[in-house]
């Protein structure tokens, strides 16, 4: 996951890495996380990492993001393993369906 990057926005602040062994379906769950959290940096680079910047709303992105992450395992029938996600010292398997 990301370190801390300095901006005239702030700190950004990387929160949740989600890797994914295929570059196609980084580029979609990437895009797909832009279009529903434009106000996050979405980054994609052997894995999609979301960031904000500043501090103060990461506990509701992950929460927000974590969700969105399974509803689009959901959605791909053809996606059968598991991705990892990492956020903190936190890392978890999510596979459709939980």
């Amino acid at each position: 996951m990301r370190g801390v990057v300095a901006s005239q926005h702030g700190p950004l602040n990387w929160v949740i890495s989600v890797d994914l062994p295929d570059s196609g379906y980084a580029e979609t769950l990437a895009q797909e996380l832009r279009d529903l959290f434009p106000a996050a940096t979405i980054e994609r680079n052997g894995s999609v990492d979301v960031g904000l910047y500043g501090v103060g709303g990461e506990n509701r992105l992950i929460i927000e993001v974590l969700g969105a992450v399974q509803l689009w395992l959901n959605r791909a029938p053809e996606r059968t393993e598991p991705v990892r996600v990492r956020y903190g010292d936190k890392s978890y398997l999510f596979g459709p369906d939980g």
